[in-house]
C-alpha cells in the first residue's frame, strides 16, 4: 500500500521496478554482455556509416583540386611515413586540414561582447545578439523619443530552466536507480555539452548550446511522464483506497 501512495512520479519507470531490488551485476559479467559482445556490433552499425557521411559533407572538398589544403599531403615531403605510408594523400590532406582547423579553434581566444563561458550557459545568462537596430521618432513607425529592434538567441526561459531542473533530477535518479533509460537521455548532455568544458578559456556563444538542447527538453518531457504516469495507472483516488 505504501508503494502506491507514492507519487507516480517518485516510482521507477514501467518495466523497471521488476528489477529494482536486483543486486548489480557483476563487472566481468557487464563486461562480457556489453563491451565484449554487444560492442563490436553496435561499433560496425554506428561508427562506418558516421565516418562515410563525414567524408560524404566533404565530397566539395574531394572533388575540387585548389581546396584548402587539398593538395598537402601530395607537397614536399608532408605524406606521411612507415606503416601509414599506405593512406590516400587526398585522405592525410583532409587530416591535416581538420587538424588545423582543430588547433586554430581551441586556441581562438580573443573579447567579444557577447562571449559566454561554457560553465553559465545552463543559466541561460549571456544570450548571443544577433540583430539589433535603433530608431528615432518617426523613424520605422517609432513613436516615442528612441526604439529598437533586437533578435537574440534565447530560449524560452520558463522551458529552459524546467529542462535544466529536469536534467539534474534525472543525474540523481540515474545515480539512486540506474535506469537505462534515464541513462540513454543524459548521454546527450554528456556528448553536446561536457566536451565544452574542457575550452572555457576559448571564444564561445550560448547558441552553441542547440546541439544539446534536444536532450535537454527530452530530460523535461521524461520527467513530466513520470509525474503523469501511464494510462493504465490507477487513478489518485483509487490508489489511496489501495
Amino acid at each position: 500500500m505504501v508503494r502506491h501512495l507514492l507519487p507516480r512520479g517518485l516510482r521507477p519507470l514501467r518495466g523497471a521496478h521488476r528489477h529494482a531490488a536486483a543486486p548489480p551485476p557483476r563487472l566481468a559479467a557487464w563486461f562480457t554482455a556489453g563491451a565484449a559482445v554487444q560492442g563490436p556490433v553496435s561499433f560496425l552499425l554506428l561508427v562506418p556509416p558516421a565516418i562515410a557521411a563525414f567524408l560524404a559533407s566533404y565530397a566539395g572538398w574531394f572533388a575540387t583540386s585548389n581546396g584548402y589544403f587539398r593538395n598537402w599531403a601530395a607537397v614536399g615531403a608532408n605524406a606521411w611515413q612507415g606503416g601509414l605510408a599506405w593512406v590516400p594523400l587526398s585522405i592525410q590532406s583532409l587530416w591535416h586540414y581538420l587538424a588545423q582547423q582543430y588547433a586554430f579553434n581551441v586556441g581562438l581566444d580573443v573579447t567579444h561582447p557577447y562571449r559566454a563561458d561554457p560553465r553559465i550557459w545552463l543559466l541561460l545568462y549571456r544570450p548571443t545578439q544577433f540583430y539589433y537596430e535603433g530608431y528615432g521618432y518617426g523613424e520605422s513607425g517609432c513613436t516615442i523619443d528612441a526604439c529598437s529592434a533586437s533578435i537574440t538567441s534565447i530560449a524560452n526561459p520558463i522551458i529552459w530552466w524546467l529542462s535544466v531542473a529536469a536534467m539534474l533530477y534525472l543525474v540523481y535518479r540515474l545515480a539512486a536507480r540506474r535506469e537505462w533509460r534515464v541513462g540513454l537521455v543524459l548521454m546527450g548532455m554528456v556528448v553536446g555539452y561536457l566536451p565544452w568544458l574542457l575550452y572555457v578559456n576559448r571564444t564561445v556563444f550560448q547558441f552553441y548550446s542547440i546541439a544539446f538542447e534536444p536532450y535537454l527538453i527530452l530530460c523535461l518531457a521524461m520527467v513530466l511522464g513520470m509525474i503523469l504516469g501511464d494510462r493504465g495507472d490507477p487513478r489518485p483516488a483509487a490508489r489511496a483506497a489501495s
